[in-house]
């Protein structure tokens, strides 16, 4: 279910495009039932208390939407978060990807229950793996390519098709054969399939040598204290390193539903030096969260459930 274009602009107000909506001693909140959103606003505002939490926070059903950010208790002065900033998303950069390819297979310009052996021939298996095996996991294919392997020798961790096995060497052959599949690059490719289409304009690729503007400071307290953390330390891989704030993956989430083959859950976490961040979206009821986080000391694993158990 699909917030309506009424409630879309409401939200837009309440995350401060229009009048400002309201404050509290932790950040900006923006509720359309702000009773509804306190065991939430609870929750996070425990974790800052502790030290265990700084960033914003969304939390969207049909008939509420619930927007927060919190600061790190006894954060340095650069530690800030808001509603507007920009965060790197990590791995929810595959649910671009992900979109990327549900919109081609609308558009007709692949078939996700083909076999991958025309773009990946390379690939043992290739006749029989398609691309919805790869989007889902469900390959059989290790998480990242073995030292030493190439891709005509890898070993498989599973039968294909059968079980599901996190793999970030999946995503990233899916990053190449969706440039070439749209004669361009990666990034290009996945603004013209799903960043425009979706309205995302607070999304772009991040230039690890000049962070945009309204960029959330990421900090690390590995060393036992806090320090800033350089975009120069993240990965580097054929998927583009992306940034994004809750507005902009709320839009994504609630233009997701549009694809005739998407259905269920969609739930990804990320992962970078001194960033956390979360992404789940309910493609039948239109519950959707969004956590992104500027404090790589949160535990990802305990953020997640916590924000599953919690209920508006």
């Amino acid at each position: 279910m699909r917030f309506s274009p009424f409630v879309l602009v409401i939200f837009a107000c309440l995350l401060g495009f229009c009048a400002d909506s309201g404050s509290s001693p932790s950040g900006k909140t923006s509720y359309t039932n702000a009773s509804r959103g306190l065991p939430y606003d609870r929750y996070f505002h425990k974790l800052a208390e502790e030290g265990k939490f700084s960033g914003s926070v969304l939390v969207a059903l049909p008939d509420t939407v619930f927007e927060q950010s919190y600061r790190l208790k006894g954060a340095p002065e650069r530690m800030n978060a808001s509603s507007n900033y920009r965060y790197p998303i990590g791995e929810i950069a595959h649910i671009l990807i992900r979109a990327a390819y549900f919109r081609m297979a609308d558009q007709g310009r692949i078939m996700l229950n083909g076999p991958v052996k025309d773009y990946l021939p390379n690939l043992p298996q290739s006749e029989t793996i398609n691309y919805r095996m790869i989007l889902d996991h469900r390959a059989g294919l290790p998480e990242v390519l073995p030292k030493g392997q190439s891709l005509s020798d890898l070993t498989y961790r599973s039968q294909p098709g059968i079980e599901e096995h996190y793999s970030q060497l999946g995503y990233e052959m899916l990053a190449a054969v969706l440039a070439e599949r749209m004669g361009t690059t990666v990034a290009e490719a996945i603004r013209i399939l799903v960043l425009e289409p979706a309205t995302m304009t607070r999304t772009g690729v991040l230039d690890r040598t000049n962070a945009p503007g309204s960029f959330a400071a990421g900090f690390s307290d590995a060393g036992g204290s806090l320090a800033e953390v350089q975009l120069s330390e993240f990965p580097s891989t054929i998927i583009p390193e992306y940034y994004s704030n809750i507005t902009d993956l709320f839009y994504l989430a609630q233009w997701m539903p549009e694809s005739a083959f998407l259905k269920g859950e969609l739930k990804q976490p990320g992962v970078r030096p001194g960033y956390r961040s979360y992404f789940y979206s309910s493609l039948e009821s239109g519950e959707t969260r969004v956590v992104l986080s500027n404090f790589g000391g949160n535990d990802l694993g305990a953020l997640v459930r916590g924000v599953a158990n919690t209920r508006l």
